[in-house]
């Protein structure tokens, strides 16, 4: 029986990357400051991502970032003068790549500058995977954990989810008192039920990772 070919389904999201949306080539996130609260009842992350661009040309006037189920609360684009409210479109999302989160920036923009993003994360968020804590081996403890590789930050965090930008950050993360929480950064301090981090190597997206749970530190070689 002759089958006539399947026609090959081509789609490009934008110039420098097939699967992220962002427009990378006109502007770059160059750090991101997270402020995290970890709801193991609601299963989401919520809080705000303050995203330090630099453009890549001059007058902007659009961001496109990558998301994926996020619940966005605010938005707004941090001056000297203070903050200044935009308005913002998710599109319609793609099966396994998300949505286009365009922002439309006040004025054309050149330079560097901030984007605050209060938003919550999706209790089906594809980058974080929930136990609650009969599913751990100690069956006190809920544990969280995330997987970012290959294009799952943009369910944790709205960011130009690609390898061609790499950003530092410093986050902050609220969690149960109980629990450790870890971040692929080094941890300058904790207090009760609260952690502080700072990742001073630029990293791409997908090695943003976060874990909380009842944690013990080992050593593991020579000090």
């Amino acid at each position: 029986m002759l089958t006539s070919p399947q026609p090959s389904i081509k789609m490009r999201l934008s110039p420098i990357d097939p699967s992220s949306y962002s427009n990378a080539h006109e502007l770059i996130i160059t750090h991101i400051d997270l402020e995290w609260t970890v709801n193991f009842e609601k299963s989401t992350l919520s809080g705000s991502a303050s995203l330090s661009f630099k453009t890549l040309r001059d007058d902007v006037e659009e961001i496109f970032l990558d998301s994926s189920d996020l619940d966005i609360a605010s938005m707004a684009v941090k001056t000297a003068a203070g903050e200044i409210p935009v308005s913002w479109d998710v599109g319609k999302p793609v099966e396994n790549i998300g949505s286009k989160l365009t922002v439309y920036l006040p004025t054309k923009t050149s330079g560097e500058f901030k984007l605050i993003v209060e938003y919550e994360t999706n209790p089906k968020a594809s980058a974080l995977q929930w136990l609650n804590a009969e599913q751990t081996c100690g069956k006190k403890h809920p544990y969280l954990f995330s997987q970012c590789q290959a294009i799952h930050a943009r369910s944790l965090v709205p960011c130009q989810d690609t390898p061609a930008v790499k950003f530092t950050y410093n986050a902050t993360l609220r969690h149960p008192i109980g629990v450790t929480g870890l971040m692929s950064a080094v941890k300058l301090k904790s207090e009760s039920g609260v952690s502080y981090f700072k990742q001073s190597i630029p990293i791409p997206s997908y090695l943003l990772a976060i874990v909380v749970g009842a944690l013990v530190e080992k050593p593991i070689g020579p000090m």
